[in-house]
């Protein structure tokens, strides 16, 4: 019994840690944003893989998505909060993502992203992929943004 409780004290001793360093950031694609570093994520809804890569912000303003793909341009500006609304065909979409600290690399890093009804999904960026996590997270993301 004093063993479960000594190893449940140092899993919440873990997590509280791990929460302890998280970051918000937002991005806006739709604002001129000098600071960072701009990278550019695609999301294939389809078969719920994407393929990270770098572009220039300005190629993704105002953009109107094709059917299959989400399109994601961001800096890397930590502690500074930005709104992020991409549109494509379907509508509105809002992605948010999170830092676990400030250095960080990308792969580290967990994505989110809000559909048109207001569904989260998870994302983890892994070697370059992202891959949906199929699990909704819809209350930590709503705790953690609104």
């Amino acid at each position: 019994m004093i063993f479960k409780k000594k190893c449940l004290l140092l899993l919440t001793i873990i997590l509280l840690c791990s929460c302890a360093k998280d970051i918000t950031v937002e991005i806006a694609t739709n604002k001129k944003v000098n600071k960072g570093a701009p990278f550019f994520v695609l999301i294939n809804r389809n078969d719920n893989i994407a393929d990270f890569k770098k572009i220039t912000p300005d190629k993704l303003q105002n953009q109107i998505l094709e059917d299959a793909s989400l399109y994601l341009s961001y800096l890397v500006t930590p502690g500074v909060k930005k709104d992020i609304t991409l549109k494509d065909q379907r509508g509105d979409f809002s992605i948010f993502f999170m830092l676990q600290d400030a250095g960080t690399k990308v792969n580290n890093w967990n994505y989110y992203i809000k559909d048109p009804i207001d569904k989260f999904y998870k994302f983890t960026l892994d070697n370059n992929k992202i891959t949906l996590n199929k699990q909704k997270e819809e209350n930590y993301v709503e705790d953690l943004f609104f």
